[in-house]
Formats: structure tokens, sequence, C-alpha cells
């Protein structure tokens, strides 16, 4: 399950940190940035490859709203 989190956390660690550290890494932010997209991208595949697989998933990551009770 963790490996699905880390799909869309990767690209937007790698984004922070080009953005929040970038005046000081220079050239170095760019790759923390990519990292972040390439290790999404092969997570996504091993994703792809466990749907495919027959792995189902369904969690609840997050309650936006709660309607009448829950058992």
């Amino acid at each position: 399950m963790l490996k699905y989190t880390l799909i869309p956390l990767l690209p937007f660690a790698g984004f922070l940190i080009a953005g929040l550290f970038g005046k000081f890494l220079k050239e170095k932010a760019a790759w923390f940035a990519i990292a972040g997209v390439i290790g999404a991208f092969i997570l996504s595949v091993i994703a792809f490859f466990d749907v495919v697989g027959g792995v189902h998933l369904n969690e609840n990551f997050y309650s936006w709203i709660s309607i009448g009770t829950s058992r």
C-alpha cells in the first residue's frame, strides 16, 4: 500500500525540494524533481502490473465528508 501512496508524493517531494532549496542547490535542484518523476513512473508501472495480475486495492485514505453512522 505504501508504494501506491508514494506515486503522487514523490513528484511533490521533488517539487518541494527544487522549489525551496533550488537557490542553494543551483543546477542540482532539477535532479530531485526528475528523480521524483522517474520514481513515480517506476511505481506506476509496478502498480499497473499488480492490477493486471489481479491485485485489488480498496482503501480509504481520507474521508472528506461523512454522512450517517458507520458500522
